[in-house]
Formats: C-alpha cells, sequence, structure tokens
C-alpha cells in the first residue's frame, strides 16, 4: 500500500499531509504527490482510454485543486476517495472543454467543407479570385486554418488572440469570401 517504504501510509499519515497542504506546506504536497501521483495516473488513464499527454494534463489539472482546496482529512482511505473523486472531476471537466471546442471547430468547418470539395472548375476559379479581393488579415487567417491546418486554439496563439476571437475571426473572413462569391455566381449566371 505503500509507494515511499520510509513513510508509513496510515490515518495518521493522511491527516498530517492533507493538513500540511491546506496550509501550504510545498513538503506535504510533495509527499502527497510522491505517494499518490502513480494511482491517480493509473485511474485516469483506466477512465479516460487516452493517451498519455492527455491523461497528464488531466492530473496536472487534478493537482492544481489538490493544492487548491484540500481539506484536512482524517482517514487515508477518504483522503484516496477525496483525490480520485478531485481527478476523476478535473478528467470530466476536460473531456467537456475538449468536446465543445471539437464543436466549435467542426461548426466553423463544415461550410469551407462543403465549398471546397465542389468539383467545380469555375467555382474554384472564383474561389481563388475572391480570396486575392479578400483583406490581408482576411487572407492570413483563412490561409492559415485551412492551408496551415490550424486549429482554432493554434490559429488564436499565431495571431495573438484567443480561440474564441480566432473563430470569429475565422467566420467572418469565410462570411465576407462566401457573400463575394455568391456576387460572382448571379454575376456569371445573370
Amino acid at each position: 500500500m505503500t509507494s515511499d517504504p520510509e513513510i508509513a501510509h496510515d490515518d495518521a499519515w493522511a491527516r498530517r499531509v492533507s493538513a500540511g497542504v491546506a496550509a501550504g506546506s510545498r513538503d506535504a504536497l510533495e509527499a502527497l504527490y510522491r505517494a499518490r501521483f502513480a494511482r491517480i495516473f493509473r485511474l485516469l488513464r483506466s477512465a479516460t482510454r487516452r493517451d498519455n499527454a492527455f491523461v497528464m494534463d488531466c492530473v496536472h489539472d487534478a493537482w492544481l485543486r489538490v493544492m487548491r482546496g484540500l481539506p484536512t482529512i482524517e482517514t487515508l482511505e477518504r483522503l484516496d476517495r477525496w483525490l480520485a473523486r478531485t481527478a476523476m472531476s478535473a478528467a470530466i471537466d476536460r473531456l467537456r472543454a475538449e468536446s465543445v471546442r471539437n464543436r466549435h471547430e467542426a461548426a466553423s468547418v463544415a461550410p469551407a467543407d462543403e465549398a471546397a470539395q465542389q468539383d467545380d472548375e469555375e467555382t474554384i476559379e472564383a474561389m481563388q479570385r475572391e480570396l486575392e479581393l479578400l483583406s490581408d488579415d482576411d487572407q492570413r487567417v483563412i490561409g492559415l486554418r485551412f492551408r496551415g491546418g490550424l486549429s482554432l486554439e493554434a490559429l488564436g496563439s499565431a495571431l495573438g488572440i484567443g480561440m474564441k476571437a480566432a473563430e470569429i475571426r475565422l467566420r467572418r473572413a469565410l462570411g465576407r469570401l462566401r457573400a463575394g462569391l455568391a456576387v460572382e455566381e448571379v454575376r456569371r449566371d445573370g
């Protein structure tokens, strides 16, 4: 049951280490981390069935919550349950955030994918002409997203803005491109 042979992990240890962490003791946090990191990692690896990088992000989030909110806990069993609940909550929050981000990205990509998949040579040429008429900023946003293959998060980083602001800029640029294509289509059919 112990990961460090020099420390007896019992109720007294749980009370001492949780009280220390609650009081802001770096040594207590380090002792708890060394004693329970592997257990939390295995729990989240099993629960999420994701790669090590994702699991490590979840573990990191969990330890931040431990640092910020671990109360003094009287028994080892309760400490382990609290740590497990906190870790699972951190993983669930990260999975939810990823799901929301994926939905946002899919919503902003779908219209562009539909236009890009058209085999009509005239439409492709019209799109190239309309892209050249867009502002440099709009061209950059669209180019980074679709030619560079950047996610919305990476696009925001490249532009020095947040993910949501990058999504808004991308939608506006695509809207201007679509409007130009609609005018081009009216002229062509007209």
